[in-house]
């Protein structure tokens, strides 16, 4: 799995979109993927801008500690002075900076392909 900026523990929620989205879910607890970090479950590729001011840098790093905590796997990408867009921006060909973002996701993608298990054809 790779994460871009992801929100991963934001709870208790402190801004009026978390509230207006996920203030109604009981026990909000279950709105917070940190909470099903777990070995066994697929590798995680967190990027995460360190001048992010939209979802908080420390989301990241909480839920790879948790993985850790889990003895699940998970590494975990900072980029020095980027904000919220911009690890998507690097995607796009105007804003790629040679492979910034692009590269680090295409090597994780080569490491653990093989990691998962892949369904089988059912039926």
């Amino acid at each position: 799995m790779v994460g871009m900026a992801g929100p991963y523990d934001f709870y208790p929620f402190d801004s009026d979109s978390a509230r207006n989205a996920l203030g109604g879910v009981t026990p909000p607890q279950v709105t917070q993927p940190v909470h099903f970090a777990r070995a066994g479950a697929p590798p995680l590729l967190l990027m995460q801008g360190d001048a992010d001011d939209v979802v908080k840098p420390r989301n990241a790093a909480r839920l790879q500690a948790a993985m850790e905590a889990a003895h699940g796997a998970s590494e975990r990408i900072a980029f020095p002075g980027m904000g919220h867009a911009g690890i998507v921006m690097g995607l796009s060909k105007p804003f790629a900076q040679h492979g910034k973002v692009l590269d680090p996701i295409l090597a994780f993608l080569r490491r653990t392909a093989a990691s998962v298990p892949v369904q089988g054809k059912s039926g």
